[in-house]
């Protein structure tokens, strides 16, 4: 499997597919990236059974719960009540998505949901791209099974989506670094 980042060919010079680079390299190679994406799997459901779990807003997820209900677009820019701050596009995702789904709390936590799955993925990729062998397997599985990040996949904060941009921001320097002449 090449996971250094390399781009794969097939004989005649294409880019290979998904599943022609899952079918290539060793078998250790092939059995370490099934185990990965597994791990990455695992996590993600253990992120949405979380998510779902429906618990009750902490206190300060409800005073930003009270300032996305109250609060117009125009608002949200300004100071917010109850002392709390938050990065703007991130309140404004949070107003556009209120009253989605009718349950309040899911709602306010999607926004987090997604970002904590999207960078399961983009960390997958990351230490793809930078370990090998048992050290890939145990930095998937750490991150994938990390308290706090579990937990901030199924927050009303924005924490999600800053190691969400955390892992695109490595990728995307790893991948100039990498490709550069």
């Amino acid at each position: 499997m090449n996971e250094a980042g390399e781009a794969t060919t097939v004989g005649d010079g294409r880019r290979a597919s998904l599943i022609d680079r899952l079918l290539s390299g060793s078998p250790q190679d092939r059995a370490l990236s099934l185990l990965s994406w597994l791990i990455v799997i695992v996590g993600g459901l253990v992120q949405i059974y979380n998510f779902l779990g429906a618990r009750s807003l902490r206190q300060d997820e409800a005073f930003i719960a009270l300032n996305v209900r109250h609060l117009s677009f125009s608002e949200l820019l300004g100071p917010l009540d109850y002392g709390q701050v938050a990065p703007v596009g991130w309140l404004l995702g949070e107003k556009l998505l209120d009253g989605l789904t009718g349950r309040y709390e899911y709602d306010l936590r999607l926004i987090s949901l997604l970002a904590g799955l999207g960078a399961l993925l983009a960390f997958r990729h990351l230490a793809a791209r930078t370990t090998r062998g048992a050290g890939f397997l145990c930095a998937v599985a750490l991150f994938a099974c990390s308290v706090m990040f579990v937990r901030f996949a199924a927050d009303a904060k924005p924490y999600a989506l800053d190691v969400l941009f955390s892992c695109l921001i490595l990728a995307i320097g790893l991948h100039v670094l990498t490709t550069a002449r």
